[in-house]
């Protein structure tokens, strides 16, 4: 299986994703962007820091 033939499946799968990335000794690193499907997808990397802030809060108390 080709790296583009793993992106076309990606793709076709209609996962939530932004990026991939392949390495190979032979090729290096391979990578691909995707579009996002919604302007959520930019929130993700920050909603963690919330998430484990407030369950760092909860565990306090």
């Amino acid at each position: 299986m080709t790296f583009d033939n793993i992106v076309s499946d990606l793709d076709h799968r209609g996962l939530n994703m932004i990026d991939f990335a392949l390495y190979t000794p032979e090729k290096g690193i391979m990578e691909h962007r995707f579009r996002p499907s919604s302007n959520c997808s930019n929130n993700y990397s920050i909603s963690k820091a919330f998430l484990m802030t407030a369950v760092g809060i909860l565990q306090d108390e």
